[in-house]
């Protein structure tokens, strides 16, 4: 890596910028960038560099995220397990993903073993 800090991207969505104002016995007093300020020092104690992106809309959210560059070569696969892992969406200890069959052809859910998902990081790793 050069000595150059990892970068990790992190993306709110939908509401986020909302933390703070909303009612404070269901939401708590946390601001997004209080939040923020959290995740890029916490990036930092693990000798990262976090970039922190907000938007209400979808679209800006993809376009955002296709602009991105992706970095998979040298990925630990275990790593990456150990952080989807702690996903919000997970289900047990398990999470589901979105799998694209064909163009137009879309899975919802899907249940991916570990050992399914390190050949996958692999391939795209390779």
């Amino acid at each position: 890596m050069n000595g150059e800090a990892r970068r990790v991207e992190v993306m709110h969505g939908v509401n986020l910028d909302q933390l703070g104002r909303r009612d404070p016995l269901q939401y708590g007093t946390l601001t997004l960038p209080e939040l923020e300020r959290r995740i890029e020092e916490e990036a930092q104690a693990l000798g990262m560099r976090a970039h922190c992106f907000q938007t209400n809309h979808e679209g800006a959210f993809v376009e955002h995220l296709h602009a991105l560059p992706v970095a998979l070569e040298g990925a630990d696969p275990d790593a990456v397990l150990a952080a989807l892992g702690r996903d919000k969406k997970r289900l047990g200890d398990r999470v589901p993903f979105v799998l694209l069959r064909a163009p137009g052809e879309i899975e919802v859910g899907c249940e991916l073993e570990p050992d399914e998902v390190r050949a996958a990081i692999a391939e795209l790793a390779a």
